[in-house]
């Protein structure tokens, strides 16, 4: 499923977010809508997909922020 890249627009990354939600790794379905960060509660490993299609996995801590455009969080490769 393609998804809108809602971050072309006359907004920066260092604009305000204007909503968040909570997001549960799958590996069969994309996030609602593109993520510009997410906020990682628990430390681990976290696989997402990028707004460009590629997968990429980081070690992460508790309460980081992954700024990264994500279109999925892949729940095979995930345990933060």
């Amino acid at each position: 499923m393609a998804l809108s890249d809602v971050f072309r627009s006359n907004r920066t990354l260092s604009d305000p977010a204007r909503d968040g939600y909570v997001v549960t790794p799958s590996d069969a379905s994309d996030l609602p809508e593109a993520a510009r960060a997410l906020y990682i509660g628990n430390a681990g490993t976290i696989r997402i997909t990028t707004i460009y299609g590629s997968v990429l996995d980081f070690d992460v801590y508790d309460g980081q922020y992954l700024l990264w455009g994500a279109t999925k969080v892949h729940a095979t490769g995930t345990t933060a």
